[in-house]
């Protein structure tokens, strides 16, 4: 199984985390708290996960199951994403191709954004998906920024890293992630 890196920070409170260990990043928005147990990112390079922004898309996850990706379960182990219970996530979702210096300069939006309308080259949402339910209630960020600070689209084997300061009208959540490809 791969390892993931997510490191958090809520207001002045930080936390660091690898997946497997007991120590637990989590973020609050609402009354909704994700507790990080995996990160991942899948790749568009061609497509998009919202129309309004370039192609060549990354959609990164912070995911509070593990292993959150199939391809890292052993053959028979059952999928522990269990739909009895509420789950939370934090996605991002970064346009390469409306962001081509992305090694250099973060990705950005603000509260003009949309993914269907464009307006940035980046969008975050936190999601709350309530038990049993089907489509998660997504709160979009308000504003922020992503970073970048290694990814290799020619090599699915080497991981997404980056940092993160996103604003959920007034709550701010920023840390850090490590994901690996969750392509299948």
């Amino acid at each position: 199984m791969k390892l993931a890196w997510v490191v958090g920070v809520v207001g002045v409170a930080a936390v660091a985390a690898l997946t497997g260990c007991s120590s637990e990043t989590s973020f609050t928005v609402g009354a909704t708290k994700l507790v990080v147990k995996d990160a991942l990112f899948r790749s568009r390079p061609t497509g998009y996960y919202c129309n309004g922004l370039a192609s060549n898309q990354l959609k990164i996850e912070l995911l509070d199951y593990a292993p959150a990706c199939p391809v890292d379960r052993m053959p028979g182990e059952p999928d522990p994403f269990d739909p009895n219970i509420q789950h939370a996530s934090i996605s991002m979702i970064v346009s390469l191709g409306g962001n081509t210096t992305y090694k250099r300069d973060p990705f950005t939006f603000d509260a003009t954004t949309t993914c269907d309308g464009g307006g940035a080259n980046s969008l975050a949402y936190f999601n709350r998906l309530a038990p049993g339910a089907q489509l998660p209630e997504a709160t979009q960020a308000t504003s922020g920024s992503i970073l970048l600070t290694a990814f290799d689209p020619a090599d699915a084997n080497k991981p997404a890293e980056g940092t993160f300061t996103l604003d959920f009208s007034g709550t701010k959540v920023a840390g850090s992630f490590k994901a690996y490809s969750c392509n299948q």
